[in-house]
C-alpha cells in the first residue's frame, strides 16, 4: 500500500488512530498498559509468516483487555464517519462534571484530563453516546486545568 494514495492515508492512519485508541482504553482495564503490549505481542506471534484480519486483531485485545470491543470495531474500522463533537466540563466542589453532545451513531471513548500545578494529573474516560451524554467523576483534588482529548486521541471534529 501507498501510505501516500488516498486509499494507503485511510488505511494508515485510521490503523494507527485505531491502536492509539485501544491503548487509551486499555489505560482504565485492569490489566492496563500490560494488557495492551500482551495483545500486541500475542498478535506478533500468531502472524508470523501470514496476514492479520481485523477479526485477529479485535479477539487478541478482547483476549487480552477482558472485554467486548465489537462495538468498537464495526464503528472505527468499518465507518467513515468523522463525528462533529462538542463536550464541556465545569468543577462543581469535589466533582468534575463533563457533558458532550454529537451527530453520529457512534459511542466516543474520549479521554478527559484534570491538573493541578505541574505534578497532579488524573485522566478520565467520559464515553460520549449518540443520544449525548452527562458523567460526574469524582476529584481527587481542585483542579487548575480541565483539558479535553488533548492528544487527539478519539477521532473527531471538535467544536
Amino acid at each position: 500500500l501507498d501510505p501516500d494514495s488516498a486509499y494507503g492515508a485511510v488505511v494508515y492512519y485510521k490503523g494507527a488512530w485505531t491502536l492509539l485508541n485501544l491503548a487509551k482504553m486499555a489505560s482504565f482495564t485492569p490489566g492496563g498498559e500490560t494488557s495492551f503490549n500482551e495483545a500486541l505481542k500475542d498478535l506478533i506471534a500468531h502472524s508470523r509468516g501470514k496476514l492479520l484480519s481485523t477479526r485477529d486483531v479485535q479477539e487478541a485485545f478482547e483476549r487480552h483487555l477482558k472485554v467486548q470491543l465489537g462495538w468498537y470495531f464495526n464503528q472505527w474500522l468499518h465507518s467513515s464517519v468523522l463525528p462533529k463533537v462538542r463536550v464541556t466540563t465545569k468543577v462543581e466542589g469535589d466533582k468534575l462534571l463533563v457533558e458532550g453532545s454529537q451527530d453520529s451513531k457512534l459511542t466516543l471513548p474520549i479521554p478527559i484530563q484534570t491538573a493541578q500545578g505541574k505534578k497532579k494529573v488524573r485522566e478520565y474516560l467520559f464515553f460520549l453516546k449518540p443520544e449525548g451524554s452527562r458523567q460526574e467523576f469524582p476529584l481527587a483534588f481542585k483542579p487548575d486545568l480541565v483539558l479535553v482529548d488533548t492528544n487527539r486521541t478519539c477521532l473527531a471534529d471538535y467544536e
